[in-house]
C-alpha cells in the first residue's frame, strides 16, 4: 500500500489532466484518478496507467503480468498493455475509451455505479472492481477537495484557464459554447 505523501503526489501529479477530461466528459476526476491508481498501485512510473489492453495510441505497448478472472477463478497470466509517453497521453487515450460506444452510457456522477457498468460492459473482470474504484476515489476527494461540495472545477481560475487554453490549441476557441452548450462567453 502506498503512503499517504505518495498517494497525495499520485494526485497531485494527476490532477490536471483528469480535471481537463472531466470538464470534456463529466466523468469526475476523482473517479478517473481512482481507475489509474488502482491499476499502478498509485505508482507514476508506471507506464500502463489505465491498464488498458492492446496498443496505446501512438502504437505503444509492453507485456505486463497481471491477473484475470475466469469461471469465478483468479488466473495468472501476461498480457499486452498501452504504454504511453506521459499522462497527457493515458488520459486521452481512457477518454476515447470511455466516450466510445461500449460505455459511454455510463452514470457518471458516482464512482461506483459508473465503474459497475463500465465493469459489465467488459471493462475489468475483477468482482470487486466497483467497490474498489468508489472507495479509492472517495479518498482521492479527501487528498484533494473539490472548491465547493459537488462543484465544478470551472470554479477554479487556474484550471479554468488551463482548460480553455487546450480547448483553444483543439481549435474550439469559445470553450464556454463547447462546454455549456450556447452559453454567452465572459466573466
Amino acid at each position: 500500500m502506498a503512503s499517504s505523501e505518495e498517494q497525495k503526489r499520485f494526485v497531485e501529479a494527476l490532477m490536471p489532466y483528469a480535471k481537463q477530461m472531466e470538464l470534456r466528459t463529466g466523468i469526475p476526476a476523482e473517479t478517473t484518478i481512482a481507475m489509474a491508481a488502482n491499476e499502478t498501485g498509485w505508482n507514476l512510473s508506471n507506464p500502463v496507467l489505465f491498464g488498458i489492453k492492446g496498443k496505446g495510441p501512438k502504437g505503444k505497448s509492453d507485456s505486463f503480468a497481471t491477473w484475470e478472472v475466469e469461471g469465478g477463478q483468479k488466473v495468472d497470466m501476461n498480457d499486452e498493455f498501452a504504454t504511453y509517453e506521459g499522462p497527457g497521453e493515458a488520459f486521452g487515450h481512457l477518454e476515447s475509451e470511455m466516450t466510445s460506444d461500449r460505455y459511454a452510457a455510463a452514470p457518471k456522477k458516482d464512482p461506483r455505479q459508473f465503474a459497475a457498468h463500465i465493469q459489465a460492459q467488459g471493462w475489468a473482470t475483477d468482482p470487486n472492481y466497483a467497490d474498489k474504484i468508489s472507495a479509492i476515489a472517495r479518498n482521492v476527494g479527501e487528498i484533494q477537495p473539490r472548491t465547493s461540495p459537488g462543484g465544478s472545477y470551472l470554479e477554479d481560475p487556474e484550471v479554468r484557464a488551463l482548460f480553455e487554453a487546450a480547448e483553444y490549441a483543439r481549435g474550439v476557441p469559445d470553450w464556454r459554447n463547447a462546454v455549456l452548450g450556447g452559453a454567452q462567453a465572459g466573466g
